[in-house]
C-alpha cells in the first residue's frame, strides 16, 4: 500500500486491490438513508474509511491496512496467508475455514496459495484469529514448522539425496530403495499402504517406510481442530476423522488422533474426485454416500449438487493391492462399461453399483468392491505374532489369522486377523476391545 502523507496523517493511498486512488475519510456517513459497505469485508461503513473519488468502492482503515501476507499457525499447513482481493476459485460462493458461514468470492479474503492447501477465511476472521494467537513466539514457529521427522542423514549419493539416514520412528539405520518389484505386496510401516513409490527399508528386520512418510513434518496444524497436531508411531488406534481403526503413523491433537490419509485431505476440496468443488460439513446428514452407498451423517459435500462423500471413501489411496491379482488395482469413479448388463465384483462375486467407486485393473479387466479390496481392517499391522495385552486380561494377547472360531465377545465368526489368549484358548475381534483403554503393545 503506497501511502501520501501531510504531517502524520494519511490521506492518500493507493491499495492494490483497486486501480483508482484512495482518499481518507474521518468523517461519520453524511447520507444516512444509503447504506455504504466496505469492499473488503462488505460491513457497514462506520468510522476512518478510505473512499474512492471515482467509483463506488471504500475500504475501512483496519481493511486498507490489512497486511498483505499473514503467518498462519491456525490453518492446516501453518504457513503463510496472502490477502487475495478477487479470489481464483471457480464457485462465488465458498466457506470460510474460521467461522464455517458463506464467503463471498467477489470480495477480499484471506487464501493459502500452496498447490495443495485450499484454506480460505474471511479478512475480519483471519486477523482477529492472527492477533489473537500473539503471532506466535520463535520457539513454537520453529518447532510447528521446522521438525523434520529424519532425526539424522547418515549418507548422502552424488545428487545430495539422503540414501541413508536414522528416523525417529525406528531403531536401526534405513535405507533408501527406488526399486518397485510389480508382484511384490510391500506396505510401509507409517500409513499401511503398499509400497508403489521410492522407500527406505531397514537391512536389520521386516520395517519399511514411503519416502514421502519419511520427510513428513514432526508437528503440524490440521483444520479438524485449531491446535498442534504431533507424529508419533502407533501400534493401534482409531482416527478421529475417518473412524478406521489403524497403525502406524498418526498425527496426535488435544482430542484426536489421525492417519495419515486424513491428515492429508483439506476441509475444501476443488474438483478432486468430483466434477466441483467440495465442503465438509460437520452435520451432514444427508442420504447416501456417492462413493459407497452408506447413510453418511458427517462428510463433504458439493454445493453445487447433491454429491456427498464420506471422509472414508475421500481417503481411500489411488492405488491399492490385493491378492485377486497381480497388479496394482486403480481407484475408478464410475463404469464406464455401458454394453454389461449386470456388473459384479472378482473378489466376493456378488453385484455391485456402476455409479459406485471401485477398484479395476485395465490389464486383467479384474473390478472389485473398494471394501472388499481392504477386508475387515485394512490399516493394521497385520504381521502375524505382535503381541498386545488387554487392561482386563491377565495373559498376552497374540495377533493370528483366524477362519473359523468365534468371538467371545460378540459371537460371530473370526473370519481375519483377530487377538487369541492360548492360555485361555479364545479368540476376539480387534474391534472388539475399546484399544485406547484396554489395549497396549507390550
Amino acid at each position: 500500500m503506497e501511502k501520501e502523507k501531510e504531517g502524520e496523517r494519511i490521506d492518500k493511498i493507493n491499495h492494490f486491490s483497486h486501480p483508482h486512488p484512495l482518499l481518507f475519510n474521518d468523517e461519520e456517513q453524511s447520507d444516512k438513508s444509503k447504506e455504504v459497505r466496505c469492499s473488503a469485508c462488505w460491513e457497514s461503513l462506520l468510522g476512518s474509511s478510505f473512499s474512492c473519488g471515482e467509483c463506488d468502492f471504500h475500504l475501512h482503515k483496519k481493511c486498507a491496512e490489512a497486511p498483505l501476507e499473514i503467518h498462519s499457525p491456525f490453518h492446516c499447513k501453518g504457513g503463510t496467508l496472502t490477502l487475495v482481493p478477487n479470489p481464483p476459485w471457480e464457485s462465488p460462493l465458498s466457506i470460510c475455514d474460521l467461522c464455517k458461514e458463506n464467503l463471498q468470492m467477489q470480495y477480499g479474503s484471506y487464501d493459502c496459495l500452496k498447490q495443495d492447501c485450499n484454506f480460505v477465511a474471511h479478512v475480519d476472521c483471519a486477523m482477529e484469529k492472527y492477533l489473537a494467537t500473539g503471532q506466535i513466539n520463535d520457539q513454537d514457529e520453529e518447532s510447528s514448522e521446522n521438525l523434520a521427522s529424519i532425526t539424522f542423514v547418515v549418507e548422502t549419493n552424488q545428487h545430495g539425496e539422503a540414501i541413508k539416514i536414522k528416523h525417529f520412528s525406528h531403531e536401526h539405520d534405513l535405507t533408501l530403495d527406488n526399486e518397485i518389484k510389480e508382484d511384490d505386496d510391500k506396505r510401509c510401516d507409517a500409513c499401511m499402504l503398499s509400497i508403489s513409490t521410492s522407500f527406505y527399508y531397514c537391512s536389520q528386520c521386516e520395517f519399511l517406510l514411503h519416502k514421502t512418510c519419511v520427510e513428513l513434518l514432526r508437528k503440524k496444524h490440521h483444520w479438524f481442530l485449531e491446535s498442534l497436531f504431533t507424529l508419533h508411531l502407533e501400534n493401534i488406534f482409531q482416527c478421529g476423522l475417518c473412524q478406521h481403526y489403524c497403525s502406524g503413523f498418526a498425527y496426535h491433537g488435544d482430542y484426536y488422533k489421525f492417519c495419515l490419509r486424513c491428515a492429508g485431505i483439506s476441509r475444501i476440496l476443488p474438483r478432486q474426485r468430483h466434477k466441483h468443488t467440495l465442503f465438509f460439513d460437520f452435520d451432514l446428514n444427508k442420504g447416501q454416500c456417492n462413493a459407497c452407498g452408506d447413510y453418511i451423517h458427517r462428510g463433504y459435500k458439493c454445493k453445487d449438487c447433491t454429491f456427498v462423500l464420506h471422509v472414508k471413501c475421500m481417503a481411500l489411496p489411488q492405488r491399492a493391492r490385493h491378492k485377486c491379482d497381480k497388479h496394482f488395482l486403480e481407484l475408478t469413479f464410475h463404469d464406464e462399461n455401458a454394453d454389461l448388463e449386470e456388473y459384479y465384483c472378482d473378489i466376493c462375486e456378488r453385484q455391485r453399483n456402476p455409479n459406485h467407486w471401485f477398484y479395476h485393473c485395465v490389464i486383467c479387466d479384474n473390478s472389485a468392491h473398494s471394501k472388499c479390496v481392504f477386508e475387515r481392517y485394512p490399516f493394521l499391522n497385520k504381521k502375524i505374532g505382535k503381541t498386545y495385552k488387554d487392561c482386563f486380561h491377565g495373559h498376552p494377547l497374540i495377533c493370528v489369522k483366524k477362519s473359523y472360531d468365534i468371538c467371545l465377545r460378540c459371537g460371530l465368526p473370526c473370519q481375519d486377523i483377530a487377538l487369541e489368549c492360548k492360555s485361555c484358548n479364545f479368540t476376539v475381534h480387534f474391534d472388539c476391545l475399546y484399544f485406547e483403554d484396554l489395549v497396549a503393545f507390550l
